[in-house]
């Protein structure tokens, strides 16, 4: 069964959805990781990209959907793959033009080959590859534990196309940027942005605006996963995305 997000102007308020309850279903695990993450973003107001989730087994709508979000306005799509077992490393693929859709239908196939446990495609807007020097990837990692020194600590990255160049990035690379909320303090850059990264002020002072414009909402998520069964850690991170003045949620960990 597809199911369709949008950017969240007209979501429900968070408090309408009971804390027990976000975490009974965030915990339900007949749903896949990855799309019980997505629901519980959408849930409690925060943006996301439009998001189309559907059976793997349908493959002639997956087809038809893809075809459908480029000619409705995407310039770019990423696919992405959820099963009984999202574990790190699930592969992902960037569709930039209906030319690619050959391709990307084969990769499907390998991947579904390849891996039984996948039984969703997840398929987002994506940052187009011409703009992908404009965007900034971010996450916010929030802590419970006071060892860690740290009430939150903020990473940004400017210039690449997926949040996930964050797990790899060289903290000297002057794209890269930390801000620290030590316990009890303020929130404060690390060090000052490097003279040679394209990261600027306006946009760092944007994100931090943004994120505790949605602090209500992403309190709300640090609880669900404080009381979830399945996070067994004492850190809750939030990954986002920041263009053209938008910030989008994109993942949960």
């Amino acid at each position: 069964m597809e199911r369709k997000f949008e950017e969240t102007p007209h979501q429900k308020d968070a408090e309408e959805h009971p804390l027990g309850h976000l975490v009974e279903e965030y915990d339900d695990e007949s749903t896949p990781l990855k799309v019980r993450k997505i629901n519980l973003l959408e849930t409690v107001g925060l943006p996301i990209s439009e998001t189309d989730i559907l059976s793997k087994d349908n493959k002639q709508e997956i087809k038809e959907k893809i075809i459908e979000r480029l000619h409705g306005g995407d310039v770019s799509l990423v696919v992405r793959f959820s099963g009984r077992d999202d574990g790190l490393g699930m592969p992902s693929c960037y569709i930039d033009n209906e030319e690619d859709l050959g391709d990307i239908l084969e990769q499907m196939e390998d991947i579904f080959t390849h891996d039984p446990n996948i039984s969703h495609v997840i398929l987002q807007s994506a940052t187009p590859r011409r703009e992908a020097s404009n965007k900034v990837s971010g996450r916010l990692m929030m802590y419970d534990d006071v060892d860690s020194g740290y009430d939150e600590i903020v990473e940004l990255y400017k210039g690449a196309r997926s949040t996930g160049v964050l797990n790899l990035v060289d903290p000297s690379d002057p794209q890269f940027h930390r801000l620290v909320k030590p316990l009890g303090g303020f929130m404060k850059p690390r060090e000052e942005i490097d003279p040679s990264s394209t990261l600027t002020t306006g946009e760092v002072v944007g994100i931090v605006r943004k994120l505790n414009d949605k602090r209500d909402a992403i309190e709300i998520v640090q609880s669900v996963l404080r009381q979830s069964r399945r996070h067994s850690r004492n850190d809750y991170t939030l990954e986002f995305s920041y263009r053209d003045g938008d910030l989008i949620f994109t993942d949960i960990d």
